[in-house]
């Protein structure tokens, strides 16, 4: 029986010198070592979630990524602003509440290539009549063109999946 095809990552790259890029110096000012713990948890849990993004628009969400990136009270929202800002993440996906960072799927190209396959597309956020998203969460994505669940991965998988290794060289934002 073939392996089942999966769009996410046990291992990302993190480089010596992550903490001297743009990304993570700001970060780091403004937060302290919490900047640069949320970061490094939030591509963690961009690795180890099925095609590598996360959408944020149900409350649960917020509060699970707030617990697992050990954002300081109140802090998490801010510190994705502020990821948007600088382009670690995807501003336009982000201002719909939904975390992609390109620079970080660019990152694992090399994996994918391996699995002699592409690594997951950014997720198109669909909206109908008045800006109002259709389906249960509004998402697809480009390769499959298929509605995913709430958001984009059961809550449980994203709870439960496996560790991310170090960290990813500012993975998205540089």
């Amino acid at each position: 029986m073939a392996r089942p095809l999966r769009d996410t990552v046990e291992y990302f790259p993190h480089d010596a010198d992550a903490s001297s890029r743009k990304t993570v110096k700001i970060l780091v000012g403004r937060y302290g070592p919490a900047g640069y713990a949320v970061w490094f948890r939030l591509l963690e849990i961009l690795c180890r979630t099925d095609g590598h993004y996360i959408s944020c628009n149900l409350q649960e969400e917020i509060e699970f990524l707030h617990v697992e990136t050990l954002a300081p009270d109140g802090k998490l929202l801010e510190i994705l602003d502020l990821l948007s800002i600088l382009g670690a993440i995807d501003a336009e996906l982000w201002s719909k509440k939904v975390i992609w960072s390109q620079n970080l799927v660019n990152r694992l190209a090399g994996l994918y290539k391996n699995r002699r396959r592409s690594p997951p597309t950014r997720p198109n956020v669909s909206t109908g009549i008045n800006g109002v998203s259709t389906g249960r969460n509004g998402i697809t994505t480009t390769n499959s063109g298929v509605t995913t669940g709430i958001n984009g991965v059961s809550t449980s998988k994203l709870r439960g999946g496996g560790g991310g290794g170090g960290g990813g060289g500012g993975g998205g934002g540089g």
